[in-house]
């Protein structure tokens, strides 16, 4: 957490020092699809035995809100709903035993970020743009076997984690008139034990003060 603190702090002495600036701001919604990988669930209730490292995909949306420095720097703040990710997997539970201990398994993922954006113009229109900055995420499992005569025989959240991780992204950008621009990006994050990757297509609205 002190890295954090750290960079805010960096992000707000930046954001002063170019007050004597025209204040611009830009909102924007991307959506696209994020790329799930995870290794294994450890719940108080249950005792992880077999899980496959197979990769789920979703639907991404994100909500972002910028503050402009420079022409090429910005501060960025979102809300991201990575989607829902879906597998099975075998656990040891407490309880009767059963000939199949096969359990759907459901992990669903959200999270805010804070990023400091770069962006490199090519063109008047054209810029290719990266991204470094913090997930502050949280996620839900649940885990649920229908018809079985354990307590959780029906599905039911079984843990929630909270977490901040890095991330960085890379993307491309086209302005049209009007302040309107067309993003492309591409992020990468490894959230303890979910590797995570999306890909975006959104539009973003600039406006000043």
């Amino acid at each position: 957490m002190k890295t954090v603190y750290t960079t805010l702090l960096m992000l707000a002495c930046m954001a002063s020092s170019f007050s004597a600036y025209a204040v611009e701001f830009y909102a924007g919604v991307n959506m696209g699809q994020s790329h799930f990988t995870m290794d294994s669930i450890d719940a108080p209730q249950i005792a992880l035995v077999k899980m496959p490292l197979e990769s789920e995909t979703d639907t991404f949306t994100s909500l972002t809100l910028g503050y402009v420095l420079t022409e090429a720097l910005s501060v960025e703040l979102g809300y991201n709903d990575f989607g829902t990710y879906e597998s099975r997997g075998e656990f040891d539970v407490t309880g009767p035993e059963v000939e199949d201990n096969t359990w759907d398994i459901s992990v669903d993922l959200s999270s805010l970020s804070l990023s400091a954006a770069s962006k490199l113009m090519v063109t008047d229109n054209f810029s290719l743009k990266g991204k470094f900055g913090f997930q502050f995420w949280e996620s839900d499992v649940t885990v649920g076997k229908i018809g079985q005569p354990y307590v959780m025989s029906t599905p039911q959240s079984i843990k929630s984690e909270a977490h901040t991780d890095p991330y960085f992204a890379l993307g491309a950008s086209y302005r049209f008139d009007l302040g309107l621009d067309v993003n492309f990006e591409y992020q990468m994050m490894d959230l303890q034990k979910y590797d995570t990757d999306v890909a975006t297509l959104g539009v973003s609205y600039a406006f000043s003060f």
